[in-house]
């Protein structure tokens, strides 16, 4: 029992994922993060607070201002059995520019819930800066169904690059 103990002070006692700040690199490695990166956002409904969606801040290095900016990123959002057909919409901003939209729904099928699967490549010649990327994915519909709808998961890969020439020839 003394060591169960020592070892639940020890594991409480570590820093957490999402305690730790996450960095992409321009032109670096794919970074990849999940629900603990994301903090909840919230709507009254019902004398209650819902989750109607999520955001996450990444922080932004070797972002050259003037360059052609490249984001690639996949993800998965899963929710529980019950709340299997829904949508969401996912936005990324750079030091609040938007430079990337995807939208995509998960759905049940034969007793099963299948995650949506937010997907983007964009190329963006228009971003002035950009020292931090944040990714908000909001939950599709009525907020009564945002009320129902029960996220578990929610993983992202992001990747930037950076092209200096903006596709000139």
């Amino acid at each position: 029992m003394n060591k169960y103990i020592a070892t639940m002070a020890i594991l409480l006692s570590l820093p957490t994922l999402a305690d730790e700040p996450v960095q992409v690199d321009v032109n670096g490695q794919t970074v990849s993060i999940n629900k603990a990166h994301f903090k909840p956002i919230t709507k009254p409904f019902a004398k209650r607070e819902v989750e109607v969606g999520y955001e996450a801040l990444i922080d932004v290095a070797n972002f050259n201002a003037g360059s052609a900016l490249i984001i690639e990123s996949d993800g998965e959002v899963k929710t529980n059995w019950s709340s299997g057909n829904f949508g969401v919409t996912t936005r990324f901003y750079c030091s609040g520019t938007p430079i990337a939209m995807s939208r995509d729904f998960g759905y049940r099928e034969q007793r099963k819930s299948r995650p949506a699967k937010p997907d983007v490549e964009e190329i963006r010649f228009d971003v002035p800066h950009c020292s931090q990327l944040k990714i908000v994915v909001m939950k599709e519909g009525s907020l009564s169904r945002q009320f129902y709808t029960r996220i578990e998961q929610i993983n992202f890969n992001v990747s930037l690059a950076s092209n200096d020439d903006q596709g000139e020839e």
